[in-house]
């Protein structure tokens, strides 16, 4: 496996519990790979921060119906990156650039189905925050959608799977902690 394709294949593992959004075309190992993010409030500001870090990766797009967040936030990119990111309202137009590999989908949940189809359609690997739908016929049509272009779809879950998380699940399944009454999230 080369440097390249295993950035494609593990962009951002680090910072995302080893997510996959892989990139299929052909480029030089030293080209970056091009990420949109869509939804650029929350969750979708620390992943910028932490893909910002990155040295193998660009932030192509951003893309947030709120203008004063989108200008705010390319600002702060072009501070940490020295580079400005091209920004958007409307993610249709994200997903129209030919130089975007791939996108984050950090949006309202209710946008996460609708955004990754339209992501999958567009021919872009997709890393999309969950939940990924809100009913079974959602699920239906992002598989549908990922069958038919291909692309690496992945959910955001990695948090089941980090290690003080596990142990924590041994010690409630073992009866180590008693019975639990209450959790406050």
């Amino acid at each position: 496996m080369n440097r390249r394709h295993f950035v494609k294949s593990a962009i951002a593992g680090a910072v995302i519990g080893k997510s996959v959004i892989a990139q299929n075309r052909a480029a030089s190992a030293n080209e970056k790979v091009n990420v949109a993010f869509i939804g650029i409030r929350g969750r979708g500001k620390g992943l910028i921060n932490s893909f910002a870090a990155l040295s193998d990766v660009n932030i192509a797009y951003l893309c947030d119906v709120d203008q004063r967040v989108l200008e705010s936030v390319c600002a702060d990119v072009e501070k940490k990156t020295g580079k400005k990111p091209q920004s958007a309202g409307d993610l249709r137009r994200v997903l129209d650039e030919k130089s975007v590999d791939a996108v984050v989908i950090a949006t309202p949940d209710h946008w996460h189905a609708p955004a990754a189809i339209l992501a999958c359609d567009a021919g872009k690997d997709v890393y999309v925050e969950k939940p990924l739908t809100h009913d079974l016929s959602e699920g239906k049509a992002i598989i549908a959608a990922q069958n038919e272009s291909k692309r690496v779809v992945q959910v955001g879950t990695q948090q089941r799977s980090m290690t003080h998380v596990a142990k924590a699940y041994e010690l409630l399944k073992a009866g180590t902690i008693g019975k639990v009454h209450k959790v406050h999230c």
